[in-house]
């Protein structure tokens, strides 16, 4: 577990990333969470990087690095990434970027919108490697916020992993 705060007086927001590491499940849950301060007009992204992506089926990306630079990186595992909550105002996209000197892609989710003080946006992320031959299905399916009366408090995130169901809670305000 780590979390991380970020206060921006000049712009009107506080930002906090939680990352929550589940070992033994090898998966990684990044909940960014943001509470504006000021009213304004504000565009929020969520953006993840990778060289390449191998499969895309809804808010699931299956991605993989090469090589960063001019490193390359050991074959055989990808990540799979994956955003829970693709209510409208935040479907997943992908633009073409060059970082490190390299061709990658940008995955991203996106909020517009007029904001005033006390609001806030939070965008799920699921991170999990994948073993070469390892089933990417039962995983990817199972990945789903789960339904609250105060969403802007907290996020819940239910999956299956290990053939085991699995819920985490994290506190976002």
């Amino acid at each position: 577990y780590s979390r991380t705060q970020l206060v921006d007086e000049g712009l009107g927001y506080d930002a906090d990333r939680v990352v929550v590491y589940l070992r033994n499940l090898r998966v990684f849950l990044v909940v960014d969470s943001i509470k504006v301060t000021r009213s304004s007009w504000f565009t929020f992204a969520n953006l993840w990087h990778t060289r390449e992506i191998v499969e895309h089926q809804g808010s699931s990306f299956l991605t993989r690095y090469d090589r960063v630079g001019g490193e390359n990186l050991p074959t055989g595992t990808k990540l799979n990434i994956v955003f829970p909550d693709v209510w409208g105002e935040k479907a997943p996209g992908t633009f073409p970027i060059n970082r490190h000197g390299q061709e990658e892609v940008a995955i991203y989710q996106s909020v517009s919108g007029s904001f005033k003080p006390g609001d806030r946006q939070s965008f799920v992320t699921v991170l999990h490697p994948i073993r070469e031959g390892e089933s990417l299905a039962e995983f990817r399916d199972s990945v789903h916020l789960v339904d609250s009366d105060r969403p802007h408090d907290g996020v819940a995130v239910e999956f299956v992993a290990g053939g085991k169901a699995h819920l985490v809670c994290i506190k976002t305000n």
